[in-house]
C-alpha cells in the first residue's frame, strides 16, 4: 500500500456510492458503514463492493464487476431473468472528511449480466461505450414491428391501455386470476406484462380472466393488486387494429419471406 493509500483510507475516510435505476425505480447503496447523504439522498450501507475500474481509449468498453449480496436489488431480479429494461449503474467515490461532499464519478454504464456463487452475486457491468460499439443501423427489414412497445418510437401511451385488479396468485405463482382480465378478448394481454412493486413479468398468455407470466413475482400472494398492460405481437393488423397506430409501425410488412437466394436450383 502506498503512502497516498494510506493517508486516504487513515485520514479522509474513502466511500464509494452506488445509483441504480431501472424505469422508475431508484437504488442507493454506499460501501460506508453508515448513510451517507449526498445530492439529498440517502444512501444506505449494504454488503457491495467493486472491483478494479479504469477508463479506455479508442472507446474501448470498460467493465467493472460488482459483488454483493444475492438478496440486493435490483440484482436479484437477475435470478429468474434479465429484467425487460435496462438497470443502470452509476458509482461514485466521496470522501467523508469533506464538508459538503465532492463526488469523483467512478463508472458509469449499465449491468450485463448476474451470476451467484453461494450467498454473493457477481454482477458485471459495461460502460456507456458500450452504446457506441453498436452497429449501425441496427433495425433490420422485416414483417414485424421492431419497435419497443410504448417505447418512444412506438409513440402509445401505457397508460391508455392498462388495467389494475386484484388477482388470486396459483400455488406456482405463474397464474393470476382477476376479474377486470376478462373485460378484454383472450389474448389481449399476452406479450404484454405485469407490474407489482418495481418488479416486471412477462405475459406468455392471456384466456378469460387468467393470465400466466414467464415467471413469477418473489413476493407477491393472494390479495395483493397488479397492474397489466396491454401486449403486442408486432404485426402490422395489431397496430392497426388493436392499437390504431399504424402511422408508427416500424416494420416493411410486404417484405417477401421467400429469398430467391435461398432457392435450391431444382426447384420448380
Amino acid at each position: 500500500m502506498t503512502y497516498e493509500d494510506q493517508e486516504k483510507a487513515t485520514i479522509r475516510k474513502p466511500a464509494e456510492l452506488y445509483h441504480i435505476w431501472c424505469g422508475d425505480s431508484h437504488w442507493y447503496y454506499t460501501s460506508s458503514d453508515i448513510t451517507i447523504t449526498y445530492d439529498l439522498q440517502d444512501y444506505i450501507p449494504a454488503a457491495i463492493r467493486r472491483g478494479a475500474a479504469g477508463h479506455k481509449s479508442n472507446l474501448e468498453v470498460s467493465k467493472v464487476d460488482i459483488q454483493c449480496s444475492v438478496d440486493t436489488a435490483p440484482f436479484n431480479e437477475f435470478l429468474a431473468f434479465n429484467p425487460i429494461e435496462i438497470v443502470w449503474i452509476q458509482i461514485f467515490r466521496i470522501f467523508r472528511d469533506q464538508d459538503p461532499y465532492e463526488a469523483e464519478v467512478i463508472f458509469s454504464g449499465q449491468v450485463e449480466d448476474a451470476k451467484v456463487q453461494g450467498i454473493k452475486m457477481n454482477v458485471s457491468c459495461v460502460g456507456l461505450e458500450y452504446i457506441m460499439k453498436q452497429e449501425i443501423p441496427f433495425i433490420l427489414s422485416q414483417p414485424l414491428c421492431p419497435w419497443v412497445l410504448y417505447g418512444d418510437e412506438c409513440g402509445l401511451n401505457k397508460d391508455s391501455y392498462d388495467i389494475t385488479d386484484t388477482v388470486t396468485v396459483s400455488a406456482d405463482g405463474l397464474t393470476l386470476t382477476g376479474t377486470g382480465f376478462s373485460a378484454q378478448d383472450d389474448q389481449y394481454y399476452t406479450r404484454g406484462w405485469a407490474v407489482f412493486g418495481h418488479y416486471k413479468r412477462f405475459i406468455v398468455d392471456h384466456t378469460g380472466n387468467i393470465l400466466t407470466l414467464r415467471f413469477k413475482f418473489p413476493t407477491l400472494v393472494t390479495g395483493n393488486s397488479v397492474t397489466v398492460y396491454a401486449g403486442c405481437d408486432r404485426l402490422i393488423s395489431t397496430c392497426m387494429n388493436k392499437f390504431n397506430n399504424v402511422i408508427n409501425f416500424g416494420g416493411d410488412p410486404y417484405v417477401p419471406m421467400d429469398n430467391p437466394a435461398y432457392w435450391d436450383r431444382n426447384r420448380e
